[in-house]
């Protein structure tokens, strides 16, 4: 598959689907690079509040996010308020190859799912009720999360992957 070099967790593929779903769902799809990065920023700012992911290569972003309070999708969704090279950037290659993604574009905000990614993103979001929470983040994008809700950690968290999303995955 080509890209895949570059996934070596099942989240990191999540986050993307999540990524393009959500930023289909608004009507934005100009804007899926920035929703997936900021998925992934908010996930490893939840990931770092609950302490043992301090060494954990599945985390970026640590100096930077260590600090926050909370986070609004504004302050991370941004290039270079996060991370350099967000994982995002791997999963634009491999989505396609995977099956996730209809066709291979050379633009991650071009990428639309395929039935196996959408299942992907679906998955997480009807599982985890988290669906409103994210979807209010990125709509509101001024608006701080404060706080790690179960459903959040389990919706993001690198540890987190389903059953389901690792079935989907394998397939």
């Amino acid at each position: 598959v080509p890209g895949l070099g570059g996934v070596f967790f099942v989240r990191q593929l999540t986050w993307s689907c999540l990524g393009i779903r959500l930023a289909g769902e608004l009507d934005r799809p100009a804007m899926a690079a920035r929703i997936a990065e900021g998925i992934e920023a908010l996930a490893s700012w939840t990931a770092l509040g609950c302490g043992g992911y301090e060494k954990d290569d599945r985390v970026q972003g640590k100096r930077k996010l260590r600090r926050q309070d909370g986070l609004s999708f504004n302050a991370v969704s941004v290039g270079g308020a996060y991370v350099t090279v967000p994982f995002r950037r791997a999963a634009t290659s491999a989505l396609p190859g995977l099956g996730f993604c209809m066709t291979g574009q050379p633009r991650f905000n071009a990428l639309q799912l395929a039935p196996p990614g959408l299942a992907l993103a679906e998955t997480v979001l009807r599982d985890t009720r988290i669906a409103e929470r994210l979807r209010n983040w990125v709509m509101k994008p001024d608006t701080f999360i404060k706080n790690s809700s179960e459903q959040l950690k389990h919706a993001l968290l690198p540890s987190a992957a389903t059953a389901r999303e690792r079935q989907l995955v394998s397939a």
